[in-house]
């Protein structure tokens, strides 16, 4: 136990933060404490029902149940995320940050 805690205090912030948040994500939705539904972007829902999470939610959530297939995301997430944010983003944090802020902003706007 201590060794996955170690593992889990050396992955790199932004990293840990991200593979957290889709975990936890994931099993909400596993356990039905969460509706799947409430989860995926859907813009009639944000602009008219004011249900802004959706911009964010969407990013989090990889998998309707804890699978084989999503820990194979979870895997080729953290070793990117992982390498993107030791090697080309060293000691920038905040620019690493920005990228992924940059890439989700273009996505949801080209599912405009």
């Amino acid at each position: 136990m201590a060794q996955l805690e170690e593992w889990y205090k050396s992955m790199p912030p932004v990293t840990r933060t991200y593979i957290t948040a889709s975990i936890v994500t994931t099993t909400a939705c596993t356990l039905d404490l969460v509706p799947m539904i409430k989860l995926h972007m859907d813009w009639n829902s944000v602009i008219y029902r004011y249900q802004v999470w959706r911009l964010a939610s969407n990013f989090f959530f990889f998998d309707s149940r804890l699978s084989v297939s999503f820990v194979f995301k979870m895997f080729f997430l953290y070793r990117y995320s992982k390498l993107l944010e030791i090697n080309s983003f060293r000691g920038r944090t905040a620019d690493y940050v920005y990228m992924l802020l940059f890439g989700a902003v273009l996505s949801l706007l080209l599912a405009i």
